[in-house]
């Protein structure tokens, strides 16, 4: 359920790796997670970046990051084929390599640099540190060199999966025999055959240069009072992927772009748990800026149109669907508190950047890197703290804390804690289950799989336990935070110390005190379990109580779809599914796309729901344009960009395109 297994090497040691994040960061694989489909198995090899946390005295691997991974065979050690023989090879041959063969063999080719670039048909004006070239042969034979370097070990034999992997080492321009290439150049690489949308390319180590009788074009003149171009920077926003500091949270769009989100003092901690977007609360202060450069135009996507309203009012923007606009005019920075609640998940800047060097630079602090006026880079010495606060004293950074002890305290004791200390403390308690649910006046009818329960003392003094689990690495400390991090291990009905716990019982707790409209609650580890006096009482059944909806919703890109050859599919939760089924006439689905999928024309879309009915359907796209196809399509109705089709006593819908449509996030509303 949440991808958690044993990672063992040659030496047959083994560690514990707590779930594995897909390879943009975001998302996590499980069946009660975002990609419910894992995609290696027992027996596979795997690359992977994960933090050491040391728990008890135990090594354990956390917030890992898959990377690859290498078919193995289960149970059995993975056959190892040797490397072949280098051969040599034309481009033409080269060309006509299979696709079922690409990355089996390494040749050797000589030829021509015709053109920087990776396009056959445009050349680039320069070449750049990854070595795109278009490589020609006397004939009139060209194909793509995606990648060059001369550092040999950028081209490695996988023995257990038969099969080169290239890594640029982006050292293009830096070394020595490579800078020297021009185009004209005659060169001799070592290859391996790729593609990329049908198209051969080749990925290169460079093996020898020789001059040609073709020189690069002089660079073009560029008028020096011509105004700067302009630069869109976009990317998709949700609380997990932001950097948090205290009641601070920023995302780096670019080296030149931030946004970030001051929450307000009085308010609630930043909540971190929401993977597919940031709910900027009532209060809090929304910052755009640029380092060198001067605003032009900000696009914001909210997850309702209810929402895009409120953010359009907060920051003097204008809303179109949920879809807000804010121009700007010949400014750095946008700066505006939120006038209430309001939840987005995409954000577009559109900036001039500064041209030519700054009469005079400017920085923040003795610690801020980028000049702000033309941005600049310099070197800043490491934070200092002179106080021993943990705080930078020059620019109030977060420093290294370490971990503090817990302490024991009572129910009254964790109430009484102020809001600015919430998460900071981890603290120890014995009380009673009195009932379940997250209400202290409203008793629940049974547990459920988040532990939500009202504990008690013998004083009758209650508070609300919202989330308990057994699972102590859902407790994390953040050094430089100061703070505690709390995940739900969603696991109180199935974990064995867990599931015993009966209202009546005693229990035990490791806790942080956190809060919600004002009032005091506690996130919990479950540490021990002792039977209490008191019985669940009997649930009375009411088998003709209809079933309740429920509203799922989830962001939609290329990059997090399970792909199976022209079928790409992803689980919105364990029930629903939605698959886009590409026409076997038009080209391989379209997958580098990180904010949005694109359904092509003749492509069918599906919407099913396994066990239930479907209610209705809600696609946020990304233009209104494409809203209109996809509301022709599907029969539904456009709002701006947002498409809503209604159901009726059906557990699929199904329907094809009329043209292409791009969006980015679905809602769904089923009955079980």
């Amino acid at each position: 359920q949440y991808c958690n297994f044993y990672l063992t090497d040659a030496t047959t040691s083994n560690v514990v790796v707590y779930g594995v994040y897909a390879p943009n960061g975001e998302d996590r694989y499980g069946s009660k997670r975002q990609i419910a489909e894992i995609p290696f198995k027992q027996g596979d090899s795997i690359i992977m970046y994960a933090k050491v946390q040391n728990y008890g005295g135990t090594p354990e691997l956390v917030n890992a990051v898959l990377v690859s991974y290498i078919p193995g065979v289960q149970g059995e050690e993975p056959v190892e084929t040797p490397e072949p023989a280098v051969k040599d090879a034309t481009v033409a041959e080269l060309i006509a390599i299979e696709a079922s063969a690409e990355m089996t063999q390494a040749y050797t080719v000589t030829g021509t640099v015709k053109q920087w670039g990776n396009n056959l048909a445009t050349p680039a004006e320069a070449a750049t540190k990854y070595g795109n070239f278009v490589l020609a042969d006397a004939e009139g034979n060209a194909i793509v060199v995606y990648g060059a370097t001369a550092t040999e070990t950028a081209l490695v034999w996988t023995a257990t999966s038969a099969k080169y992997t290239y890594a640029n080492a982006q050292d293009f321009l830096s070394n020595e025999l490579t800078a020297s290439i021009a185009v004209g150049s005659k060169v001799t690489l070592k290859v391996v055959r790729t593609s990329y949308n049908g198209n051969p390319q080749l990925n290169a180590i460079v093996l020898k240069v020789e001059a040609g009788d073709v020189v690069d074009p002089e660079p073009p003149v560029v008028d020096p009072e011509e105004p700067a171009a302009e630069v869109t920077v976009s990317s998709a926003i949700n609380a997990k992927s932001g950097a948090l500091n205290g009641k601070s949270i920023s995302w780096a769009l670019d080296s030149k772009v931030t946004l970030i989100n001051n929450q307000d003092a009085s308010s609630t901690a930043i909540r971190t748990s929401d993977a597919d977007h940031f709910r900027a609360y009532a209060k809090s202060q929304l910052v755009i800026n640029v380092a060198g450069g001067k605003l032009v135009k900000i696009v914001i996507t909210c997850t309702s149109n209810d929402y895009a309203t409120v953010m359009a009012k907060s920051s003097g923007g204008t809303a179109s669907g949920a879809v807000v606009t804010i121009t700007c005019t010949d400014v750095s920075e946008v700066k505006f508190s939120m006038t209430a609640q309001s939840r987005f998940n995409k954000i577009e800047v559109t900036y001039v950047p500064s041209t030519g060097a700054c009469a005079e630079h400017a920085y923040d602090n003795a610690c801020d890197a980028n000049c702000n006026n033309c941005g600049a880079e310099r070197e800043v010495p490491a934070h200092v703290d002179g106080n021993g606060d943990y705080f930078c004293d020059n620019c109030n950074a977060g420093m290294e804390m370490p971990e503090p002890e817990v302490k024991a305290a009572t129910i009254p004791e964790l109430s009484a804690i102020a809001t600015a200390d919430e998460m900071t403390q981890a603290y120890t308690i014995t009380g009673t289950v009195k009932h379940w649910g997250k209400s202290l006046t409203t008793a629940g009818t049974a547990a459920d799989t988040y532990g939500n329960f009202v504990l008690a003392d013998a004083e009758g003094n209650a508070i609300v336990v919202y989330g308990a689990t057994a699972t102590a690495s859902k407790l994390v400390w953040n050094a430089t935070a100061h703070k505690y991090a709390y995940t739900n291990g969603y696991d109180f009905l199935t974990h064995e110390l867990t599931s015993s716990i009966k209202v009546g019982d005693t229990v035990t707790l490791k806790v942080v005190k956190t809060s919600y409209s004002g009032a005091p609650q506690l996130n919990a580890i479950v540490l021990s379990v002792a039977a209490g006096g008191t019985t669940e009482p009997e649930v009375p059944v009411e088998p003709e109580e209809p079933a309740a909806e429920a509203t799922v919703s989830a962001t939609i890109t290329a990059k997090t779809g399970a792909l199976n050859g022209k079928s790409i599919s992803w689980a919105i939760d364990e029930k629903v599914t939605l698959t886009n089924n590409q026409d076997k006439s038009t080209s391989a689905i379209r997958t580098s796309d990180t904010d949005h999928f694109r359904a092509y024309a003749k492509s069918q879309l599906v919407i099913s729901v396994n066990g239930g009915k479907l209610v209705k359907v809600v696609i946020t796209c990304t233009s209104s344009s494409y809203a209109t196809v996809m509301a022709t399509s599907s029969g539904g109705t456009a709002s701006g960009s947002v498409v809503t089709i209604e159901c009726s006593d059906v557990s699929e819908i199904a329907f094809n395109m009329t043209a292409q449509s791009r969006f980015n996030k679905i809602e769904v509303t089923y009955a079980a």
